[in-house]
C-alpha cells in the first residue's frame, strides 16, 4: 500500500475527481431523496478539494528568492547603499 503522505496535488485531484464522479454516479441512483442530497454533497465536497489540489500543482519555473542568506552587516550595508 503506498503512502497518501507522498502522493503529489496532482494524483490527488485526479483521485479526488474520481470520488466526485462516483459520488454523482451514486446520486443519481439514489431512491430517496435524503441519499440523493448526500451523494450530491458528497460530490460537491470532492469537487472542492479536486479543485484546491489543482490549484497548489502550478509549475515552479521562478527563481528561488534568496539564494544564501546574507549576515546582518551585509543586509545593513545593502539597506544603506541602496537608501542614498
Amino acid at each position: 500500500m503506498r503512502s497518501k503522505a507522498r502522493e503529489t496535488p496532482r494524483a490527488k485531484a485526479e483521485s479526488a475527481w474520481r470520488m466526485a464522479a462516483s459520488c454523482a454516479a451514486l446520486a443519481q441512483e439514489a431512491d430517496q431523496h435524503e441519499e440523493r442530497e448526500y451523494y450530491v454533497r458528497m460530490r460537491d465536497a470532492w469537487i472542492g478539494l479536486a479543485n484546491r489540489c489543482q490549484f497548489f500543482d502550478l509549475p515552479d519555473d521562478r527563481p528561488a528568492v534568496a539564494t544564501k542568506s546574507r549576515s546582518l552587516a551585509e543586509r545593513r550595508s545593502f539597506v544603506q547603499a541602496t537608501s542614498r
